[in-house]
């Protein structure tokens, strides 16, 4: 089983879009796929019950993590335990986080999946400058912690201009994290659904192919 986790510590740049769109390219590759939703506002939830994509394939909570048994544990008032069924035998598990990076941190101490982080960045003043910074930390910290199963990319989403897709690889390259920025890319779309964005589809199928997902 494969885990796909989309998180950047900034809002705004693509996190569930991205991460839907992944979800429905896999599902539209006739593979056994859960999306799992994490951030506030349930936008992921939303997007896939539009698609109908199954309501038994996207499990929706407030923050929390994913322990190696399979089981999601949300903060919360019943503090409920949801767990993701093997016996179904998933490829990909999708998940969509907030803005923190926390999240991600929890998600990767607790899990010994093969696991895909999909960082999301844009061309944002603020962007440029909280991202790579807040991820290099995590990196640093996934090496001492001798980490193998995790493998991380940085996506240039909302890219209009060499212009842009140059800002986010100075900003990536200046923490000496260029080597992790993936060749694919996202340019802005009025149409946010890759099911009826032939760009957008060809473009979220460049990403997986080039990490080695499919």
């Amino acid at each position: 089983m494969i885990e796909i986790i989309v998180n950047a510590p900034k809002g705004g740049v693509g996190k569930t879009t991205i991460s839907t769109n992944i979800a429905l390219y896999l599902k539209n590759a006739n593979v056994k796929v859960k999306a799992i939703d994490l951030a506030q506002g349930e936008l992921l939830t939303s997007e896939l019950n539009d698609q109908n994509f199954s309501s038994q394939d996207i499990i929706t909570c407030e923050l929390g993590s994913i322990s190696k048994k399979g089981v999601i544990k949300p903060f919360g008032v019943n503090k409920k335990e949801i767990v993701i069924d093997r016996k179904k035998e998933l490829e990909f598990i999708v998940v969509d986080t907030d803005d923190y990076v926390d999240v991600l941190t929890d998600l990767l101490k607790t899990n010994d999946r093969e696991i895909y982080v999909v960082v999301p960045i844009i061309s944002g003043k603020y962007e440029l400058k909280r991202i790579p910074k807040d991820m290099e930390q995590v990196l640093k910290s996934l090496l001492l912690q001798s980490k193998t199963n995790v493998k991380i990319f940085f996506l240039l989403n909302k890219i209009n201009s060499k212009e842009e897709e140059k800002k986010c690889r100075d900003a990536l390259k200046d923490r000496a994290l260029d080597s992790y920025i993936l060749d694919a890319k996202v340019t802005y779309h009025k149409n946010l659904i890759c099911t009826d964005n032939s760009i957008l589809n060809s473009q979220i199928e460049k990403i997986l192919q080039e990490m080695e997902i499919i």
